[in-house]
């Protein structure tokens, strides 16, 4: 079968490889869709997450359809078109026993440590595949993920009806935080730049902020009557955005982290312990894959809002140089199989 294989050091490539196997307990997937991911980008160039092992066929946001399966699964069919659950676990460790499976002590990832969606078939366990009803294309399941990703920060963050939201960052993750918070019930802020803010002026949200020409915090004051906000998703792994954002925090506000990087920061302690600031990190939408799915069953999440692009696996690489380069303002690219 076609996959792209990446080694780790820059190195992407097309292979022949063979199709998988069905093993005891997984299921071999047709691929129909697979997101191109920040995530991806730090794979591609050898900088993955910990648990990544080269060589690897990448891609971890993926849907697709049952073509073979495991005899002993009965909860499944040839046919059936699902999304994939990326986060394997052990199901023996503390915190797979207590509900926190992607933090599993041997914790392993689709397309990172086993091959994942830029090929024309994966293999996955049975116990991390999502059913995706008649109703969703199994092109827009490609974004569950990321949908359980935004759930997930929302529900930790608390935001109820009175809550003002500032999201930093106007990426897939960020356009889908502000729009689930938007759905429970808050006034949202969404900070950002470039090309991508002319798709998200179209979205249903209250203030959108372009930091290339605006001062973001005096924005955020005018849009907010001076009142200080409830809480702060960070998307963009800044730390000086971070730090300027938690002095626009009310006391008891929160601070939601969920963009990566390798910098340290030097926070405002005595903002965060005086006003007892709260400071989450977020990474995964382990548990809320189903609820994702529902959101966009019920159209509450509108994937053609967030799905800006598709490619032919074939035009991968033109794909690749569209999202690094935010062609047309993309937000989220998605590679396409029949």
């Amino acid at each position: 079968m076609k996959a792209l294989v990446c080694y780790g050091d820059g190195k992407m490539e097309f292979e022949d490889i063979p199709k998988p196997q069905v093993i005891p307990g997984h299921a071999l997937i047709k691929v129909k869709a697979t997101g191109i991911c920040g995530t991806d980008r730090s794979i591609f160039a050898g900088e993955g997450p910990p648990w990544t092992k080269y060589p690897i066929v990448p891609g971890h946001e993926v849907s697709g359809t049952i073509e073979m399966i495991s005899s002993d699964d009965r909860y499944f069919n040839i046919g059936d078109n699902v999304a994939v659950d990326n986060y394997l676990r052990c199901g023996l460790c503390w915190y797979c026993k207590n509900g926190h499976y992607f933090l599993c002590d041997h914790h392993a990832e689709v397309g990172m440590t086993i091959n994942g969606g830029f090929a024309e078939y994966c293999l996955v366990p049975c116990t991390n595949l999502v059913p995706v009803p008649e109703n969703v294309s199994v092109f827009d399941a490609v974004l569950t993920e990321p949908v359980a990703n935004a759930l997930r920060a929302c529900r930790a963050a608390r935001i109820s009806f009175d809550s003002t939201v500032v999201v930093l960052g106007c990426g897939p993750l960020a356009v889908l935080v502000a729009l689930v918070a938007k759905l429970m019930g808050a006034k949202v802020i969404i900070v950002g730049r470039g090309n991508r803010l002319k798709r998200i002026r179209n979205m249903d949200l209250d203030v959108i902020i372009d930091s290339s020409k605006q001062d973001w915090i005096t924005e955020i004051h005018k849009a907010t009557n001076q009142q200080k906000v409830d809480v702060v998703f960070d998307i963009t792994g800044s730390s000086k955005l971070v730090c300027s954002a938690i002095g626009l925090l009310r006391k008891k506000g929160r601070v939601i982290l969920m963009g990566v990087s390798k910098n340290n920061a030097e926070i405002p302690m005595m903002d965060i312990v005086l006003k007892e600031i709260e400071l989450l990190g977020k990474v995964s939408g382990m548990g809320y894959f189903e609820e994702a799915i529902n959101l966009m069953t019920t159209r509450r999440i509108d994937p053609s809002l967030v799905i800006t692009h598709t490619y032919p696996l074939d035009n991968f690489f033109d794909a690749l140089k569209a999202e690094q380069e935010r062609f047309e303002g993309a937000i989220k690219i998605s590679i396409v199989q029949d």
